[in-house]
């Protein structure tokens, strides 16, 4: 397996912040494979730690969530849903209790 595209697609999708918890997945499950000998498994856990601390000094990959996240393309309008009485928002939540503004 290559760990590292494995790490570096993470922290593209969520930031580097969810490697830890990601890599804790990936080593729970290197462990529970019974395909891979004791040896294997130690070389797979060695691999894949090795491959979270070199996206974790990857200084182009987003540390967090929010800075994973893509802003919206230029075309790309805010969606809405027009009434006759009011207009939601679909991109944001609103209370249907609360009247349209």
């Amino acid at each position: 397996m290559n760990y590292k595209e494995m790490m570096i697609g993470q922290a593209n999708f969520l930031g580097k912040s969810s490697l830890h918890a990601y890599t804790i997945g990936v080593i729970t499950a290197i462990i529970a494979d019974k395909s891979y000998t004791a040896d294997e498994k130690v070389s797979a856990v060695s691999a894949a730690l090795e491959a979270k601390t070199e996206a974790w000094d990857d200084e182009s990959l987003p540390y967090d969530y929010t800075d994973a996240k893509k802003a919206p393309l230029p075309e790309e309008a805010p969606q809405e849903i027009s009434h006759p009485d009011c207009v939601i928002n679909v991109t944001k939540a609103q209370s249907l209790l609360e009247p349209c503004i």
